[in-house]
């Protein structure tokens, strides 16, 4: 699940509060410490109490499914000897996809996972 770290206009700076709650991940938020329920997105604990994050829409997939069902989408990469005779004979790593509206976008995991966040526009959406 990815929720939208937005509160009041503010982007949130959560971390990984270190505790399970119904067996899933809690973060906290930087700004008031206050606990929350990763599967949920809701604050579980302190002053943001009973507060829920936007849930966005997110899929784990491969790339050829992700192009199958999103063909406009358009590949940003470094690796061109990773291509190969693309898309044919493209090796099926696993990408984030996000979709907001009729915009869609995806991005490799391991792309993402060595940069740690990826600052973009799906759209007119930061």
């Amino acid at each position: 699940m990815v929720h939208d770290r937005r509160i009041d206009g503010e982007t949130a700076v959560l971390g990984n509060a270190g505790a399970l709650y119904m067996n899933a991940m809690t973060w906290w938020d930087h700004e008031t410490k206050s606990i929350w329920s990763q599967p949920v997105g809701r604050a579980i604990e302190g002053q943001l109490s009973g507060l829920e994050l936007f849930l966005l829409h997110s899929e784990l997939t491969t790339w050829a499914n992700w192009l199958e069902t999103q063909p406009q989408t358009l590949l940003m990469s470094n690796e061109l000897d990773r291509l190969g005779h693309w898309p044919q004979d493209f090796d099926p790593d696993f990408v984030i996809g996000l979709v907001l509206g009729d915009e869609a976008q995806a991005y490799y995991y391991e792309d993402v996972a060595a940069r740690g966040i990826v600052h973009d526009r799906l759209g007119e959406t930061p």
